[in-house]
């Protein structure tokens, strides 16, 4: 199958940063009805400095398929593009997440971070990968 213009340009997702904030305040719910106040104090700054460093790690903001598995990615703070390889390719409805054999670590995709256009190409993709993918027995 030939796929043309299959670069995708990643804007800050919003429903990221909510669904996060979601989870902190839930967590924090939590620990407030069933903990002592210092340990509540703790766990909201462990929560905190957990997510100042994962945000501090560097982020995909663009990439772009060159053949069936090649793909590119250019990511935040700095202007070095990587050639990778893609391992596996999931749809989860409001975000698609693209595992790659190079990187430990997968690259999400949120729903609002693309054109309606480009979200609906980057989910046929995944619908043509899944269907192309062996079926492992277990």
């Amino acid at each position: 199958m030939f796929t043309s213009n299959l670069s995708f340009q990643l804007k800050p997702s919003k429903i990221a940063w909510f669904f996060q904030f979601g989870l902190y305040s839930l967590l924090m719910l939590l620990c407030y009805l069933t903990l002592a106040w210092y340990l509540v104090v703790l766990v909201g700054l462990l929560a905190l400095l957990a997510w100042y460093v994962f945000m501090k790690q560097r982020q995909v903001v663009a990439f772009a398929q060159l053949k069936e598995n090649e793909w590119t990615a250019k990511y935040t703070r700095t202007s070095q593009i990587d050639h990778l390889s893609l391992k596996k390719l999931l749809d989860h409805e409001i975000y698609i997440v693209l595992y790659w054999q190079e990187e430990p670590q997968p690259c999400i995709v949120w729903r609002d971070q693309l054109t309606l256009q480009k979200w609906k190409q980057l989910k046929i993709l995944a619908k043509l990968h899944r269907a192309s993918a062996p079926i492992m027995a277990d």
